[in-house]
């Protein structure tokens, strides 16, 4: 039983945080004009590398550090492009960025499996390198179906798409695509060829849209067919999009890409509405519609859902003796280690207001919610919070309550609260867990 999107707010994905990026450039200024688009676009931990023999160091001793490389296609040392094939030997992502381009070097860059190349061609280009790193990364958190029934034509698109750092999932025909979908398998982009055995790619796609499946899915039509009406076809089926074979690797790059943006885009929305806009966590209104479904379906399959409800001592002091601007960057840092804690599918962070949170688990009862709130209060109790140049340490009281069967949430809380203000009676900084006899009785 796991909560929907539950990892850090809705949109989690949007957020790059510590990522590692290898960059390789001689130009100093090249270097420091990147090094700063970069760090603008995302929070980046670079290494920077002016020619070959450093490359070699940093790759050697970290082959795993980097999540991404962006090189020069030439650098000192490596004039034909050997840091690219050295970075790529390593699996590394890499783009490249060039001032030298013809169709040959294309071709080799491609043919290398690159994730893409830029050209220094214009003012723009560093930012279309920031950008192509961005929707790189982005990629990883993507999920795309490929249906085509030819292993050639899908291997050819899977390999592209894998290129890109997408997840990728390839089946050989419309029933097995729907399959996965009936079975509750998500995905941002479905690529369908149209010449399949069985079902055609616009008849998948009528049937996709008419099941309701993937509510925000986008549908990407693919066909050799020469018929002008083919992509009306797939568009009057529900596609949002259409391709003619043979294609461009940069023209499927580019359609997917902007398909699965969209996709990013519309959660970015959505996300909006149910995320706390200052600690990036689920907010109530996520917790009464999403989560009171999940919490419905944990008790119908035997499970124990709980609650763990915290809110953070004195904090009405160390706001006026602060200021609330402290006070916010307090609540993103008890976020952050609250969910680093809770960083699961089957639990549920929540700020349920101020400086109050909330921690909802699908199963495991009191026994498994006073293990985490014991936890959160310990990290929290021993993480040194910056004020106006000091260092201090806060708490937070606990209390903990398990739903009984057919519990609402806000019935659950109002029990949680009690427990939470015994917490604070006693002196605050503990947990006090609600008696497994009392949700018993209740239920």
């Amino acid at each position: 039983m796991r909560f929907r999107n539950s990892k850090r707010g809705a949109g989690a994905a949007q957020v790059l945080g510590n990522i590692n990026i290898l960059l390789v450039e001689d130009s100093r200024t090249y270097q420091e004009i990147i090094t700063t688009k970069l760090e603008e676009t995302f929070a980046a931990n670079i290494t920077v590398c002016a020619n070959y023999e450093e490359v070699l160091d940093c790759v050697v001793s970290n082959p795993n550090q980097y999540d991404i490389a962006m090189t020069d296609l030439n650098v000192p040392g490596a004039p034909n492009g050997e840091v690219m094939d050295e970075l790529l030997s390593r699996s590394i992502p890499t783009i490249v960025f060039t001032g030298t381009f013809s169709e040959e070097v294309r071709d080799r860059m491609l043919s290398r499996r690159v994730v893409d190349y830029v050209v220094k061609d214009s003012p723009d280009s560093v930012s279309i390198l920031a950008e192509t790193a961005r929707k790189a990364l982005l990629n990883r958190y993507s999920r795309i179906l490929v249906v085509d029934d030819q292993k050639t034509t899908q291997s050819v698109m899977v390999s592209l798409l894998e290129q890109q750092l997408y997840q990728v999932h390839a089946v050989y025909g419309g029933e097995e695509a729907l399959h996965l979908l009936k079975q509750g398998q998500e995905f941002d982009l479905v690529i369908t060829d149209y010449n399949m055995p069985g079902m055609n790619g616009d008849e998948l796609t009528a049937r996709i849209r008419k099941g309701g499946y993937g509510k925000n899915m986008r549908i990407l039509g693919v066909s050799s067919t020469g018929n002008s009406l083919m992509s009306a076809q797939f568009l009057k089926a529900g596609a949002n999009d259409f391709m003619q074979r043979p294609f461009a690797a940069e023209e499927f790059h580019w359609r997917v890409g902007e398909n699965v943006e969209t996709v990013r885009l519309v959660h970015k929305l959505n996300g909006m509405a149910q995320t706390d806009f200052l600690t990036n966590v689920y907010n109530r209104r996520y917790l009464f519609n999403e989560g009171a479904e999940t919490i419905v379906q944990a008790h119908k399959a035997g499970a124990k859902p709980a609650v763990v409800m915290f809110d953070l001592d004195h904090f009405k002091s160390f706001n006026d003796q602060y200021g609330y601007a402290i006070g916010d960057k307090v609540l993103k840092t008890i976020a952050s280690v609250t969910m680093d804690l809770a960083d699961a599918d089957d639990k549920l962070v929540v700020r349920l207001g101020g400086e109050e949170f909330g921690v909802f688990i699908a199963d495991g009862g009191l026994e498994a919610a006073s293990a985490l709130a014991e936890q959160i209060r310990t990290k929290i109790a021993n993480t040194p919070l910056q004020a106006n140049g000091k260092s201090i340490r806060l708490s937070a009281s606990f209390g903990v309550a398990q739903f009984a069967p057919g519990e609402k949430i806000d019935s659950v809380l109002n029990v949680a609260d009690v427990y939470l203000h015994e917490a604070k009676d006693k002196g605050r900084n503990c947990v006090v867990c609600q008696p497994a006899n009392a949700v018993k009785q209740s239920a």
